[in-house]
């Protein structure tokens, strides 16, 4: 019986390691993603322009500064867009060594 309950926790031990394992590898490809949008004529902050990574839901909008930041993924192609503005892609480069990338987005008008 003593048996029977331990090769439980073992297995259960084991299981749990595992997962921890594979969390901490998809953890590595996060990156704290963050920007200003500016204006690409005058060089004035964007503000409420949308921050979108393409193809999900997930993004963010920049504030009255045009500064932006979330939680992204090495690889990511990332969407700005604003009302007046064309849009304009980037592609977070996916050789990145380190958890932090900063982007100045210049954004040129469109009537």
């Amino acid at each position: 019986m003593i048996k029977k309950y331990f090769f439980i926790l073992a297995c259960l031990f084991l299981s749990i390691s595992s997962f921890a394992q594979s969390q901490k590898d998809k953890d590595s490809s996060l990156i704290q993603f963050s920007g200003v949008i500016l204006d690409g004529d005058s060089l004035v902050p964007v503000p409420f322009a949308a921050v979108i990574v393409k193809d999900t839901y997930r993004g963010t909008t920049s504030d009255f500064y045009g500064y932006f930041s979330f939680v992204a993924t090495k690889g990511d192609t990332i969407e700005f867009s604003s009302i007046g503005y064309g849009d304009e892609t980037f592609v977070i480069p996916d050789t990145l060594t380190s958890n932090r990338y900063s982007l100045i987005q210049l954004m040129n008008s469109d009537t």
